[in-house]
């Protein structure tokens, strides 16, 4: 029976392997890249019932070449095509010549060269259910789409869609080398390579080889364009619709970027700023100081010292020390950690929706730091962990400021304006996505026992969103399960 599969007279498909030393070195090149296996099943029964189409943010030679091996590798439906994105270097030399041949043809011919839109390869690949791959912000589409009058490759994909019977699937892809957060203000490496968001090809480079071990591929959630289409007025103009589309994948991607990386960092000093200015900040000042100038100048001294005392100080690099020196721990501590991965990608999708707020048991010290080794490891943002002031004294208070540790008195009384600091604190953190972590016992449980829950921390994260900080917030309870307590020099670990 012969094939109704066309030849590929295009520079745009990668699907038979290159050479093979080539091969054996992409292979080997992207094979420590991880993803999130939670998907896997997912994406092959998109594959069987549709057609697969990755949309990735920018426009990456290196990033279409680790999708296409990595996936391949993983037997996961792999890009073959590349809407606009020229691979002939990668192409065997039979097929280059065939292709050059065509394309010399089709100038004498038509006066022109071909346009794998118009001539039907684009098609015919989506309609075969060919797996693609798509640029969401491209100059050059956006020059031939406004300029030229042409259509993007989403109202493309969204006329094929209309005429065919499976659903074609568009899935946000995201690739993270560095877990840094994002900074606010540009750095000088930032204006000569590229912005940590569209990095420049040598910055990219540079950060491929050098985190590649590290780097990870998360998927954002699927849009079925057929049942998209379905939902539709049948008179809406494709489009104004490919454009909502496109916007709705681009606010995806930003939103897993968020999940891994945690919101763009603002410096300790701009949330300091943000906190004192505060207009119910400023009004407790100046009631207390009841017109009294020394008296305004103590207390808005006063109130920038309990900011000191209260606020955290992340810093990524710490972060990735304390990794290194917890994994080597952990080996030689405990016989393993027993963890749900089900459970973890549940609650990556529940990080979509607002910030978490982590509310685990607290039996020992080593709860926070184990919370926060697990969600490191899986490719979660790590919380912000309210701790008791005992544990701001050095070396221990430096080193916990710098994961982000936010200090707390026991108790509040006759200290109003630092309650309301300290409320402020937690609601810009809030504001800004960050999430949180706190223990509702309050201290630890020295018998092993759950004790009763103190609220105070509670009603200012439902004062925080009652006060519109944040569209959401998300609860997750946490169980850490030892089989004896660390203290007790217990052998096991199980976190849950």
């Amino acid at each position: 029976m012969k094939s109704n599969r066309k030849k590929s007279f295009y520079p745009f498909e990668l699907d038979q392997k290159p050479g093979f030393f080539l091969t054996w070195f992409l292979y080997r090149l992207f094979k420590h890249v991880q993803f999130d296996t939670s998907m896997t099943e997912d994406l092959k029964q998109m594959h069987r019932k549709g057609t697969v189409i990755y949309a990735m943010k920018y426009r990456g030679y290196l990033d279409y070449l680790l999708y296409h091996y990595r996936f391949r590798r993983s037997r996961l439906p792999y890009p073959k095509i590349s809407f606009d994105m020229n691979i002939s270097l990668l192409l065997p030399l039979f097929q280059l010549i065939r292709i050059l041949k065509y394309y010399i043809v089709f100038f004498f011919r038509q006066g022109r060269l071909p346009n794998p839109f118009q001539t039907g390869f684009f098609k015919s690949a989506i309609q075969r259910g060919t797996t693609s791959l798509l640029c969401l912000v491209d100059p050059k589409g956006f020059y031939r789409h406004f300029v030229h009058a042409e259509k993007d490759n989403l109202h493309f994909l969204l006329e094929i869609q209309k005429e065919m019977e499976r659903p074609v699937y568009l899935i946000p892809l995201l690739v993270i080398y560095q877990k840094a957060p994002e900074k606010e203000h540009a750095s000088l490496l930032d204006i000569f390579f590229g912005y940590k968001d569209k990095p420049g090809l040598i910055r990219k480079i540079a950060l491929f080889f050098r985190y590649h071990r590290r780097a990870f591929i998360d998927f954002g959630r699927p849009l079925d364009l057929k049942a998209y289409l379905e939902s539709q007025p049948e008179d809406r103009p494709m489009g104004r619709a490919a454009s909502e589309i496109r916007q709705m994948l681009i606010e995806s991607i930003d939103r897993q970027k968020r999940i891994i990386l945690g919101p763009v960092m603002k410096s300790r000093q701009q949330l300091k700023e943000i906190v004192l200015k505060d207009r119910e900040i400023i009004q407790a000042i100046k009631n207390t100081a009841d017109g009294n100038e020394k008296q305004l100048k103590q207390l808005r001294k006063k109130a920038g010292g309990y900011f000191d005392e209260i606020a955290g100080d992340y810093n990524i690099a710490y972060i990735q020390f304390y990794y290194r020196v917890l994994k080597w721990f952990w080996k030689r501590t405990f016989e393993g950690i027993d963890v749900s991965h089900e459970e973890l990608a549940v609650l990556r999708e529940w990080a979509r929706r607002g910030p978490l707020i982590y509310v685990p048991s607290h039996k020992s010290h080593i709860d926070y730091l184990i919370i926060n080794y697990i969600l490191f490891l899986n490719h979660l943002h790590i919380p912000r962990v309210v701790a008791g002031k005992n544990m701001a004294f050095w070396p221990m208070g430096h080193f916990a400021s710098k994961a982000g540790g936010i200090f707390i008195r026991r108790t509040f009384r006759g200290a109003k304006l630092y309650a309301k600091v300290f409320a402020k604190y937690v609601k810009a953190l809030i504001k800004e996505g960050h999430p949180l972590q706190f223990f509702i016992e309050g201290g630890r449980s020295r018998s092993g026992k759950l004790v009763l829950p103190k609220i105070g921390f509670l009603s200012i994260l439902l004062d925080a969103y009652r006060e519109r900080y944040c569209d959401d917030l998300v609860f997750v309870t946490a169980s850490i399960n030892y089989d004896r307590i660390i203290q007790d020099n217990g052998r096991k670990i199980v976190s849950g």
